[in-house]
């Protein structure tokens, strides 16, 4: 018969105590890491074999797969050998397992809304715990295999291939729209030792994030987005909205590694055609695909991607540093054309000089509605046709990319009046101080009457009176004349009308005898 336990010696009670905190501690440390898995069911159905605590606190799961809601777990999943979260170190995680410090009700409110949302779709509750802040989330997915539902997920708003790392990687090359792991394998001969994807976001100071994306396929290419944001964060990236968040630089970098020169060959070999004439073939569908989106690249642009396309082993970057930080939220508020000028962008094939990002806005041109795509030959006709409806000064060959940023100028011509002419609209009226003129104008008409009073009315049943500022295509600066000191931001979108108030003869000779009113 043992012993009772208050005749054992105080250091085996020491270690008995010792081994159940440490079990204890194991438990929760690992259900942190679970938890955490957990989080992936947010965007999606997701499972794993087990999880894992490394010797630096970072936490992570092996064999994890993810797929929709509405998906099939057998051919929709994603498949991810190691998934791993780089976490803030020991403390956090200690932080995240006993609750030392709590969590800010900012967080707690946050965690919530998630919550809500991952119930709303999975029906069931999220699994999400309130964690100290994180002014770091570093995660990396290793060995990835995407299902044909990812590929195709992607395909209509992307334009980056998720196991070849490239870009435009499927087009000219017959029905192919993409390429899967075992088409890169299998018909281009790649090897095939998996894709790796990183996720980092950074508080890097005052209201400032990084942010990298990058996916890395050896063997055949990578990508990676970088971009810099202002955005209030008080250090703790899970509490960021990211709609209230302003770009401030972003840059998408391609760095081939087999992948071009193995997809020329083959879809040329496959086509009967030299790789000249696939790469010719491969530019007419991507001018063809950005019809459909009611764009069309110009030549200069297309010469600097078709450097890339047709000789492997290259980069290109496409880097944009829009004139002022702006939210997404209203950059999408613009038109296209306003949307192009902000961002501000440029193409560059490796050290060569950068050309400006130029897209003319067009008409769209739908695919068919039937499955079958139209013939290469079909395709270049189209493509030719869009270029030949383009007006000439559409194709007036543009600054350099490094030259000082200016406002582009409006394709109205200015407008001339003075006291001998009749004003546009105005029949023979002269404009003075005391008896000023009201006229109905266009928005580009404004490039040419900044400092004259106007009045805008918007889209929003306002009006708006005062001195014109600053004009650029995507909207205007007014000082309000009811509000002294107030200068207010009108974007183009919101504008329905504009008058200009003129007060005064708009010809030098009219203004000297004026006597310089």
């Amino acid at each position: 018969m043992s012993k009772s336990l208050e005749s054992w010696p105080w250091w085996a009670k020491g270690l008995i105590v010792l081994v159940a905190l440490g079990g204890i501690g194991y438990a929760r440390v690992r259900g942190v890491a679970s938890d955490a898995m957990q989080s992936l069911n947010m965007v999606g159905w997701a499972d794993f074999d087990h999880t894992f605590v490394d010797w630096n606190g970072d936490i992570g799961a092996t064999n994890v797969r993810i797929w929709p809601w509405e998906g099939d777990p057998d051919i929709d999943a994603i498949k991810i050998e190691r998934f791993v979260i780089d976490t803030p170190g020991w403390g956090w995680m200690l932080k995240s397992a006993f609750s030392f410090g709590g969590s800010s009700s900012l967080l707690k409110n946050r965690a919530a809304r998630w919550a809500a949302k991952a119930a709303e779709k999975a029906n069931e509750g999220s699994p999400l715990e309130d964690i100290p802040a994180m002014p770091r989330i570093h995660a990396r997915f290793e060995n990835v295999v995407f299902s044909d539902y990812a590929h195709q997920y992607m395909l209509d708003d992307s334009v980056q291939g998720l196991a070849s790392g490239s870009i435009f990687e499927g087009e000219g090359c017959g029905q192919d729209i993409y390429w899967t792991e075992g088409e890169l394998v299998g018909n281009l001969g790649l090897r095939s030792p998996g894709v790796n994807f990183e996720l980092d976001l950074q508080a890097t100071g005052s209201e400032s994030i990084s942010m990298l994306f990058k996916l890395d396929a050896p063997g055949r290419s990578a990508w990676r987005y970088e971009a810099n944001w202002q955005a209030p964060h008080d250090g703790n990236l899970v509490l960021i909205d990211w709609e209230q968040a302003k770009l401030r630089d972003e840059m998408w970098t391609v760095e081939d590694d087999g992948f071009v020169a193995a997809r020329n060959t083959y879809c040329a070999g496959r086509d009967q055609l030299t790789e000249a004439q696939f790469v010719d073939q491969h530019v007419d569908y991507l001018q063809r695909r950005l019809l459909n989106w009611g764009l069309l690249a110009d030549p200069a642009l297309i010469n600097a991607y078709r450097a890339f396309a047709s000789t492997g082993g290259r980069t290109l970057t496409w880097s944009a540093k829009p004139i002022d930080p702006v939210s997404l939220d209203k950059l999408y508020s613009f038109s296209a054309t306003d949307m192009l000028w902000m961002l501000n962008a440029n193409l560059r094939v490796d050290s060569d000089k950068a050309v400006p990002f130029k897209l003319h806005v067009v008409g769209d041109v739908p695919y068919p509605d039937s499955e079958e795509i139209e013939s290469a030959p079909q395709i270049r006709q189209i493509v030719a046709q869009a270029m030949a409806n383009l007006p000439a000064s559409a194709l007036v060959a543009s600054a350099p990319a490094d030259a000082p940023t200016e406002a582009p100028n409006p394709a109205v011509p200015t407008m001339v009046v003075s006291a001998e002419s009749t004003l546009i609209g105005v029949d023979g009226q002269v404009p003075t101080a005391d008896k000023p003129v009201i006229e109905d104008v266009s928005f580009d008409d404004l490039a040419f009457m900044v400092g004259e009073r106007v009045i805008v009315r918007t889209t929003m049943s306002s009006t708006r009176e005062g001195e014109l500022k600053s004009f650029n295509r995507a909207g205007i600066r007014v000082a309000l004349r009811n509000r002294a000191g107030m200068e207010l931001e009108i974007p183009r979108s919101t504008v329905a009308s504009v008058q200009v108030v003129w007060t005064k003869s708009q010809t030098a000779a009219a203004a000297a005898a004026a006597g310089g009113r």
